[in-house]
């Protein structure tokens, strides 16, 4: 989310806050505290904020508006799922991604087991089956995929079979 600030240039106090978002084709998202001077939102897409202060007169101010812009989160794909044998040769994670920006940071986690933990598709060979997540940052906007929970296309799970022990 973004932090906004309210700024009372002329009027009596103590005054009343009222943030709205715009709603005129859908909702944007949510101001989490709509009485605040200094409330967060949070965006699902471009929009402007406004605000409302009532002073202490009961006088109410012209609404002043924000806009804000809300930034694309890279998408990542990790892949899909793989059953490998106990000794086999590491398993290529066949990870993509969705309208990749210029400049991107990936980071896989975790990252023992991998051949590069920075790359697209790393090599993973593990003894244990474990799931790895996959994020990736542009560079240019700071802005991060959606990792773990938030988006499941992100995690991959390598399935590793215990060898088979025999006695005669």
């Amino acid at each position: 989310g973004v932090q906004l600030s309210g700024n009372v240039v002329q009027g009596i106090g103590p005054v009343i806050w009222d943030w709205e978002e715009d709603s005129t084709n859908s909702p944007l998202g949510h101001i989490d505290s709509v009485g605040s001077q200094n409330p967060t939102v949070s965006l699902a897409q471009s929009g402007y904020v406004y605000l409302e202060v009532t002073d202490g007169r009961g006088c109410t101010s012209l609404p002043d508006s924000l806009w804000i812009t809300v930034l694309p989160k890279p998408r990542v794909m990790a892949g899909p799922d793989s059953t490998i044998c106990h000794d086999a040769a590491c398993v290529p994670l066949l990870a993509s991604l969705q309208n990749p920006p210029s400049f991107i940071n990936l980071e896989w986690f975790p990252a023992n087991g991998l051949t590069d933990p920075q790359v697209l598709q790393p090599c993973a060979k593990h003894d244990s089956t474990t799931q790895y997540t996959l994020v990736a940052t542009d560079l240019g906007t700071g802005c991060r995929s959606d990792a773990g929970g938030a988006d499941s296309a992100a995690m991959v799970t390598i399935s590793v079979i215990q060898p088979v022990v025999v006695e005669a």
